[in-house]
């Protein structure tokens, strides 16, 4: 396995305070949450919004801590992406919370791209540029960020920040819980000046002009 940060991966450790996490880990364990639902590509560039038996995880809906949500993306696509990467973001997507329980695991997947077989290439079919994954908790086993075109693993703790392009270079897995659940607050962005899929934002976006 690769022990280098490959390039374009970023990881910050104690991205929020403690005070923080306490406030995003009551929240998380006091909601009940519902199954989870991806957009699965129908193998054509279409997608569907689907259960997907590669993907075993609780949605919560951030609505109810939504200023210290908000507050902790406006940082990280405000702040952290255009520092790091040279890019301005222009929206972000409304962030949730994904509780993975024993078991729990995301099959690998591209954020933005999906592979076609006839081509040999990933083609993009959401707007997404950057992913960021934020763990909030240490009460688990199991549960690492695996990237296999990278052969690079994430061992996630409490307070760390991973952000990385949303292409498909950059697919990933959510490896399986073993014990307790694990958290994390995600959201994706699609940043000024690249191509774009779909003329307008799908769902629920925050622009960050407005912010």
């Amino acid at each position: 396995m690769n022990s280098m940060t490959p390039d374009k991966v970023l990881i910050i450790e104690h991205f929020i305070d403690d005070n923080t996490m306490g406030k995003l880990r009551g929240f998380a364990d006091a909601e009940i949450g519902k199954i989870a639902k991806v957009e699965v590509d129908q193998g054509d560039g279409r997608l569907a919004v689907l259960r997907h038996d590669g993907f075993s995880s609780d949605r919560i809906d951030a609505n109810k801590i939504e200023e210290t949500a908000l507050g902790i993306c406006d940082e990280i696509f405000g702040r952290v992406i255009p520092e790091h990467y040279g890019a301005e973001i222009d929206y972000y997507e409304y962030p949730h919370i994904l509780r993975y329980r024993k078991g729990g695991n995301y099959k690998p997947h591209s954020d933005a791209d999906y592979w076609d077989e006839d081509k040999k290439d990933w083609i993009r079919n959401v707007d997404r540029d950057y992913s960021a994954i934020l763990y909030f908790n240490n009460e688990f086993e199991g549960g690492s960020l695996y990237f296999p075109r990278l052969d690079y693993r994430v061992h996630p703790a409490a307070g760390m920040l991973v952000c990385f392009p949303s292409g498909g270079l950059y697919e990933h897995t959510a490896e399986p819980v073993i014990t307790g659940n694990r958290y994390a607050l995600v959201t994706w962005a699609a940043a000024h000046g690249t191509p774009r899929v779909f003329d307008t934002p799908r769902g629920e976006v925050i622009f960050m002009e407005n912010r």
